[in-house]
């Protein structure tokens, strides 16, 4: 009876599918990353979309002459933050809106709502003065973001951190005394 000998694979054979396999294993996580950023260009398109229009309408809405930022506040309402100075050069900050355009329903109570609202810098604790503020009362915390905005009808810094264990919270502090107004944990 004849037995059947089977091939040894040569060394040039392995390299081959070592090489081919780790080509495939390159050209998909060249992928993925490609994939990830056009994903994160998107969404960043879509969130600073509205952005050019808050400026115009900060402008026309508030005391504002001069904008020189606009960041995003999501609470309650969504809100372009717009920061500029006023004809006598004051620092201020505007809440544009952000009206959601598939809501053809917005009540007249929700749109008196969302009017553009205005407050000078200077009726409050300015950022520098919150954060330090912050700092003191929580010394191990590491920032990871600090934006004007509002929440329960009141102008407020947002304070958006990990604590000591290593977690996200959200605080809320009032724009005009620098006092905790609320704290997600």
């Amino acid at each position: 009876m004849k037995t059947m000998r089977r091939q040894q694979s040569s060394r040039s054979t392995r390299r081959r599918i070592l090489i081919w396999s780790l080509t495939g294993i390159g050209l998909f996580i060249l992928s993925l990353g490609l994939y990830y950023l056009v994903i994160f260009n998107q969404a960043m398109e879509v969130k600073e979309a509205t952005f050019a229009s808050s400026k115009q309408k900060a402008i026309q809405n508030s005391p504002l002459v001069e904008v020189s930022e606009v960041t995003r506040f999501n609470g309650e309402h969504a809100y372009d933050v717009v920061y500029g100075k006023t004809e006598e050069n004051q620092p201020g900050y505007a809440f544009v809106p952000i009206v959601n355009e598939k809501d053809d329903e917005v009540d007249q109570e929700e749109e008196q709502q969302l009017e553009t609202l205005f407050v000078l810098e200077e009726e409050g604790i300015r950022e520098q003065e919150m954060l330090a503020k912050w700092k003191e009362n929580c010394r191990n915390c590491t920032l990871e973001k600090m934006t004007p905005g509002i929440a329960n009808d009141n102008f407020v810094w947002e304070i958006i951190y990990k604590n000591e264990q290593d977690k996200f919270v959200f605080s809320y502090y009032l724009f005009s005394t620098g006092s905790l107004l609320e704290q997600l944990k």
